[in-house]
């Protein structure tokens, strides 16, 4: 029988390459978003599409006959960045733990039985321990000293975690870096993208410090929406956690992704100042105990992954 996936906040990103993914496996597709017509994007990849403020109880009301029907619900709805403006604060709070407590209240009213996967972050986790980082790892604390964004996502855990106790099948996704084709700015490799190409464009010469002194674990898009569907398809018998780490399990050095992407760019008319005393922590995450229960595995290479968005 056809899977029927509710992916909610499916005109961003990671929506529209998981809605393809979807489609491409034989899966009924229903979108959902705050906007008033679906992505362009997303073509003929989604059977349906319900406009639907997840923070809002009373429409999301207007759910309920949906979540009755479907198998799972993906729910990537919510605000990514790395942005820690004071400003913006309080909304991205609202937004991003409202969207699950909202709709696990309403599925958990009507007794829904569709599975959840959610979308939390590989950037919860502490960087000087142990590497790789397994589900097992320390994560930060709540605390004012953290990102915001990642205090929102340790409180949707603890969202999920209460919700689990009334009977909700929910399943916490953990994804470290990833990027891809159609990935907008405020990421690193859109962003050096469009810097390079305007050294190109202007003849300018880029001169670059010690801010590439990072080492991060960056997967495809694509293989982590390949990581979604496995885990929100899969039997319940076979799916021994409640959360799961998506990462590629290597490590990139910034300097190395930046040459990467000039290479690739053939772009040769930038100075990196040598700093051989980087103390950065390699930051990278273990995919074993998703790859043991879904058989999930990376397909695309770094390269690959430029190079399609180039």
């Amino acid at each position: 029988m056809k899977n029927t996936i509710v992916v909610a906040g499916i005109n961003g990103f990671v929506g529209q390459h998981l809605a393809k993914n979807l489609h491409a496996h034989g899966c009924e597709v229903i979108g959902v978003g705050r906007e008033p017509r679906p992505n362009p994007e997303l073509g003929d990849s989604i059977d349906d599409y319900v406009v639907c403020d997840l923070t809002d109880v009373a429409s999301v009301k207007k759910l309920r006959p949906l979540l009755t029907t479907a198998n799972a619900v993906i729910n990537l709805a919510g605000i990514a960045t790395t942005n820690n403006d004071p400003s913006e604060t309080d909304s991205l709070f609202k937004i991003n733990t409202g969207v699950h407590a909202v709709l696990y209240s309403t599925m958990s009213d009507i007794g829904v039985k569709a599975r959840v996967i959610a979308v939390s972050t590989g950037l919860e986790y502490k960087t000087e321990q142990t590497m790789p980082l397994t589900e097992n790892s320390k994560l930060q604390e709540d605390t004012d000293s953290t990102n915001a964004y990642v205090r929102t996502k340790l409180r949707v855990e603890q969202i999920a975690e209460r919700y689990r106790k009334d009977g909700l099948e929910i399943i916490t996704v953990r994804p470290f870096n990833h990027t891809g084709p159609g990935q907008g700015l405020g990421f690193f490799v859109p962003d050096q993208i469009v810097k390079i190409h305007d050294a190109i464009l202007f003849g300018k010469r880029m001169e670059l410090g010690n801010g590439l002194d990072f080492w991060r674990d960056f997967t495809d898009v694509r293989d982590v929406v390949e990581a979604y569907r496995l885990l929100a398809t899969m039997p319940t018998e076979k799916l021994r956690s409640t959360t799961y780490n998506i990462a590629s399990g290597t490590p990139v050095f910034g300097r190395d992704l930046f040459r990467l992407i000039a290479a690739q760019m053939q772009f040769t008319n930038y100075n990196l100042t040598l700093n051989n005393t980087s103390t950065s922590p390699k930051i990278y995450g273990s995919h074993a105990l998703l790859s043991k229960d879904t058989g999930w595995q990376t397909t695309f290479s770094l390269q690959q992954t430029i190079a399609d968005q180039l």
